[in-house]
């Protein structure tokens, strides 16, 4: 019996093969099921599979062979089957769903349980009622936002209706979609003219629209949309978020994975005439799924595992492999191997470590140097992978030379090639000061900024993440990105980016914000009620980037001070610092304090946001603690008086109008607040 609460590895897994190679059949099913289970979507190292195959080989009964399976999933044995997401994967999925909501704050998990429970009964009763259709849940910010994120463009209601309108056509018949929205996008205050037509019209559709309250993360909901209970393994997601960047990677990774390439579906729009409005279209569910899978004829049982790598040699023989192809091979055949590097390094630790030692590195550089177009293109996107995480890579390429050929490769190189270049400086630049020094010395800094005024959305983001890294405590950088002009591009993507733009151009100003004239320069563009409004209405995350961005803004700067309170940013900090995280609450409580420091006004305006205890404790002590969280301390006599004064207001508010006058009524008011007078 494969204990299911001990992890193992596939070396761990072979010696399990061998070892039931020479009993009943079942003891190696339930190997290679729990195998599969494991394994899932992450492909099996031809290295195991060549030393499970000379078991078999060697064992009577088995053999092994290699396969090869056809487009549609066809093999020698039957056809591969598309799996969907079983009943453990979805309930371990959608409890790490939860967990990382969680970790946000208890509201946003509350308020997330709530939408998960009631959408399950909806589902119940509406499969209940009618014959059941295919239920997709569309991510409604990506698809109104494809194609927008520039200059001037908006959040498309239009692309929404055309996509819920096209999506019967994909699936030959009946579908259930479920649109989710932030709740400012369906707001009819914010909406006019069509956009509010259509607003009204899938209000008015019995279980089509889902909007998401302002501090919760819209995310989660389209992910727990198709991840239902009362799922019939035929729900989808409509999405091209590619989940490379944020908090989707902290989710119970096999499931996810799994979820991922079977369950969510990527989308374009495309115009097939000049001045038609562009056509919605859908990538086809894979025909079958690339795991292993046991298939079964009248003479035969045979268990299909995919690889990770080419057969015939292991994983370290295809990294050496490769190297050679980038060392000896024409340009094509290096472009090829510099694109199969970037693949093998994605998000693979081990990868990384060994394509390193197997001398890639110099050999990459050399092809940003003197390789075609192209060729430089994957050179700056494996050199960017090798970097993401890897502090030894991030060294390596950085004295191997890569540092100036990106930089040239970001100024002149062709729009796909410049946003991989921003992706590989922002990987370099990540908590390294000798890189981000290097990239602003081989004038990385003007096309950065460059990018993020005319790029493409995607080239934007990633100018955005190279900026922040390079801005990331040091003070030389953020001067220099300020001059270069990025603060009103950073502040416009804040006004008119969509959500993720937005946070991240948020991200991008609290590191530069670390500069004095910078926080002026930020304040004077605006960047402070759209802050506010980010607090207000923002994800989880977003929240946190600005509740950081205003804590920057307000230190030492009284002007900001000011202008941050009159924004109405104090009960918003408040709330945050009551229901957020330990990391939101943290920096709300930064930026209160910020607020508070030698200005009376503000430390009274938190002590009224936060209640009549609060206030007395200010009148009385000079000092304001909110969830045991110090916001304010020593404040002065002014501060003091005015916090008495409230109180007095406040139980002045609570006497009847014809006690008032009473000279015994004013004389017990007087009585309670005189000694902080």
């Amino acid at each position: 019996m494969v204990r299911d609460d001990v992890a193992l590895s596939e070396s761990d897994y072979a010696n399990l093969f061998r070892s039931r190679l020479a009993g009943p059949a079942a003891g190696v099913d339930e190997v290679l099921e729990r195998l599969g289970r494991d394994a899932g979507v992450f492909a099996i190292a031809s290295r195991t599979a060549a030393a499970m195959a000379r078991d078999a080989d060697a064992a009577p009964g088995w053999s092994a062979t290699y396969e090869r399976v056809g487009a549609d999933g066809t093999t020698r044995f039957g056809a591969l089957k598309r799996l969907a997401l079983d009943g453990a994967d979805r309930a371990q999925l959608r409890a790490a769903v939860l967990r990382a909501a969680g970790r946000r704050g208890g509201a946003q998990r509350e308020r997330l349980e709530a939408f998960a429970e009631a959408f399950d009964r909806r589902c119940a009763a509406a499969d209940a009622k009618n014959p059941p259709g295919v239920r997709v849940a569309l991510d409604g910010a990506n698809v109104a936002w494809y194609g927008r994120n520039f200059r001037g463009g908006n959040f498309d209601h239009g692309q929404l209706d055309r996509a819920m309108g096209a999506l019967p056509a994909f699936f030959d018949g009946r579908v259930d979609p479920v649109l989710v929205l932030p709740r400012k996008h369906a707001r009819a205050s914010r909406l006019s003219g069509d956009a509010r037509r259509l607003v009204d019209g899938w209000r008015r559709e019995p279980h089509l629209l889902t909007t998401v309250p302002p501090g919760s993360d819209d995310d989660w909901y389209w992910m727990l949309a198709s991840l239902s209970v009362a799922s019939r393994g035929c729900d989808f997601a409509v999405s091209n978020d590619a989940a490379r960047d944020h908090h989707f990677m902290h989710l119970a990774p096999l499931p996810f994975q799994r979820w991922k390439r079977r369950h969510v579906l990527r989308f374009a729009f495309r115009r097939d005439a000049a001045g038609a409005p562009a056509a919605f279209a859908l990538d086809e569910p894979p025909t079958f799924s690339a795991e292993l899978q046991r298939l079964e004829t009248a003479s035969h049982v045979a268990w299909l595992a995919p690889l990770a790598d080419a057969p015939g040699g292991s994983s370290m023989a295809e990294i050496e492999g490769l190297v050679r192809a980038l060392r000896e091979g024409d340009d094509a055949a290096k472009t090829a191997a510099a694109r199969a590097l970037w693949n093998l390094a994605y998000h693979n630790a081990a990868n990384k470590v060994a394509i390193a030692e197997a001398g890639a590195i110099p050999l990459l550089v050399e092809l940003l140097c003197d390789g075609r177009a192209e060729a430089k293109r994957q050179a700056a996107s494996a050199l960017g992978s090798l970097a993401y995480n890897n502090d030894a890579s991030k060294v390596a390429i950085a004295e191997a030379g890569a540092i100036p050929l990106l930089v040239e490769l970001l100024r002149d190189g062709s729009a796909d090639a410049k946003e991989e270049a921003a992706f590989a400086l922002s990987n370099l630049a990540c908590d390294n000061a000798a890189n981000q020094a290097a990239i602003a010395e081989a004038g990385g800094v003007p096309p950065l900024v460059e990018l993020l005024r005319d790029g493409s959305a995607d080239a934007k983001q990633w100018a955005m993440f190279a900026l922040g890294n390079l801005a990331c405590y040091n003070a030389a950088n953020q001067a220099a990105i300020a001059e270069a002009g990025a603060i009103p591009l950073l502040v416009e993507l804040l006004r008119d980016g969509s959500a993720e733009a937005s946070r991240l151009a948020t991200g991008v100003l609290w590191n530069l914000a670390s500069n004095a004239a910078n926080v002026v320069l930020i304040a004077e563009a605006g960047a402070i009620p759209l802050l506010v409004e980010l607090l207000r209405d923002g994800s989880a995350y977003a929240k946190e980037e600005a509740a950081l961005a205003l804590c920057n803004l307000a230190y030492r700067n009284a002007a900001n001070k000011v202008a941050i309170a009159e924004a109405g940013a104090i009960p918003l900090l408040v709330e945050l610092l009551r229901d957020g995280s330990a990391e939101a609450s943290r920096r709300a409580t930064g930026a209160l304090w910020n607020i508070a420091y030698n200005n009376d006004a503000n430390a009274v305006a938190i002590a009224a946001a936060v209640g009549l205890e609060a206030l007395v404790e200010l009148a009385r002590r000079g000092r304001l603690t909110v969830d045991d969280q110090s916001v304010v301390r020593d404040a002065g006599i002014a501060a003091k008086r005015k916090a008495a004064l409230v109180v007095a207001a406040l139980l002045r508010a609570c006497v009847p109008d014809e006690l008032r006058s009473r000279a015994d009524v004013r004389d017990v008011i007087r009585g309670v607040v005189g000694p902080y007078l």
